[in-house]
């Protein structure tokens, strides 16, 4: 079909024999990029354009808006090119330009081949001008969304809480705390909540701020006697997410303030999102009274990301930057890569200009050779069976024990010992441990977890023992 498309292009038709082909050509294109972006962002970006022209090579797409013309630019002009050249059969460029009744208006356009950078600067900044304000002035980045946030076993609970949150903030999970280390997707989640809500409520305040931010907000406040200020600019949020909270520990006027925006925004049920580096309890120097009300909404973690996840993320990231990279390289990254997703991006950052610049899809071989990341030997994949009939072999306790709810001391330890090895080795959530330990409660998972965590502080044999067991493993 695509084929011919191309030969009717290429024979002596009339052009308006072409110009009748044209809604076909762009169905077939459309169809492909609805299925490369969301269901949302097909209808917001791409419901309202229309293939108006190709000649010499040139595709003219008309858009409802210099908005939107200016969006697919930024976002979906590589998707857009490929969907239409496949379409059409052979190879197009795509001007986009706006059409107002019978009057069509040319818009700048993003060509890496004819534009340069200084075309591409001043659109992107024409467009920023452009964007939503409600985004800048909530410290909201609009990249960050939900259909670029990659869910795996590594953060499927706090997406799951995520988007409970968007359906009814205030109501559910309120507050959402989200920890775990660096790199790993926190701020990302957190903003993307922020973005949807927005989009769902454009009349809400939203506050996205880091606890550095909050802190020398509150200091200024008070120096230049302007504290009232302060409390409103917070507390008359609609939804307040809080970057980096652990930062306001040992700090006692802050906690002291934040306590009291916490209880007004709470109260009123407001929705209230923190992320942190670590769990509240864990937090030193953090006052009892604000751990509980951490505690007391939803908390999720997310860990590092399996190598499944890994891969997913590398996908995604070259989808949006419109490069294709080779799957076992991809592959050969992920399994090299495994402390954070910053640092995954990063190396793919240098996978990207190493092929711009060789003008070639590398090889692991290439990658090897210039970026210095070798071939990892793989090892066995576990299965969380593989850690329950061990620890059975170990303890003398049969999987039913270990399943059951028997409390006796012989049943309990080996049971919190699968818990901490299936959460630490295996890298698996509380809820997904709960849900293989026939759990009714994650908090459960948790618990057990950090049981262990401090026997083995303290008791050599214990520690032993664990040790033994991963050896087997």
């Amino acid at each position: 079909m695509h084929r011919n498309f191309g030969k009717i292009q290429d024979s002596n038709s009339k052009s308006s024999d072409q110009k009748d082909l044209l809604p076909g050509i762009w169905k077939i294109a459309v169809s492909q990029i609805r299925l490369n972006i969301s269901e949302k962002n097909y209808h917001i970006w791409f419901s309202k354009t229309k293939l108006i022209d190709i000649k010499d090579g040139i595709a003219k797409i008309s858009c409802p808006n210099s908005f939107t013309s200016d969006y697919i630019n930024l976002n979906y002009l590589n998707i857009t090119r490929k969907a239409l050249s496949d379409a059409y059969g052979k190879p197009v460029e795509i001007t986009l330009v706006v059409k107002k009744g019978d009057i069509v208006e040319n818009t700048p356009l993003f060509e890496t081949n004819t534009k340069d950078s200084n075309t591409k600067d001043a659109s992107k900044k024409e467009f920023e001008t452009t964007r939503d304000s409600s985004l800048i002035k909530a410290g909201l980045n609009p990249k960050y969304s939900l259909e670029n946030f990659i869910v795996g076993s590594s953060n499927r609970l706090a997406h799951a809480a995520a988007c409970a949150i968007i359906d009814k903030p205030g109501e559910i999970y309120n507050p959402f705390f989200v920890f775990g280390g660096v790199g790993l997707g926190k701020t990302h989640l957190m903003q993307a909540i922020g973005n949807s809500i927005l989009e769902k409520n454009p009349d809400y305040k939203v506050a996205y701020v880091s606890s550095e931010t909050f802190l020398n907000e509150l200091i200024n406040s008070i120096k230049k006697g302007k504290s009232e200020n302060f409390r409103k600019q917070y507390r008359e949020n609609d939804v307040l997410i809080i970057d980096d909270i652990q930062f306001i520990s040992g700090r006692k006027g802050t906690q002291e303030e934040f306590f009291h925006t916490f209880n007004t925004l709470h109260q009123a049920n407001k929705q209230i999102i923190l992320a942190s580096d670590r769990h509240p309890r864990d937090i030193e120097n953090l006052e009892e009274r604000l751990v509980s009300r951490f505690e007391g909404g939803m908390v999720a973690d997310i860990s590092l990301p399996d190598e499944e996840t890994r891969v997913a993320i590398l996908r995604k990231k070259c989808e949006e930057r419109g490069i294709r990279i080779k799957d076992e390289v991809l592959s050969m990254i992920a399994i090299s890569i495994e402390s954070n997703i910053r640092e995954l991006e990063g190396v793919l950052t240098k996978v990207i200009a190493l092929q711009t610049s060789l003008n070639k899809e590398l090889t692991p071989e290439d990658i090897s050779k210039y970026i210095g990341i070798s071939r990892k030997k793989r090892q066995k994949r576990l299965r969380p069976k593989d850690v329950i009939d061990s620890i059975c072999e170990k303890y003398e306790v049969s999987r039913k024990d270990i399943f059951g709810e028997r409390r006796t001391v012989k049943v309990v330890l080996p049971r919190q010992i699968a818990m901490y090895i299936l959460r630490t080795d295996l890298n698996l959530s509380l809820v997904e441990v709960a849900s293989i330990l026939k759990r009714k409660d994650h908090t459960t998972i948790m618990h057990g977890v950090d049981k262990i965590e401090n026997l083995i502080d303290v008791d050599l044999q214990i520690k032993d023992q664990i040790a033994e067991i991963r050896h087997q493993l």
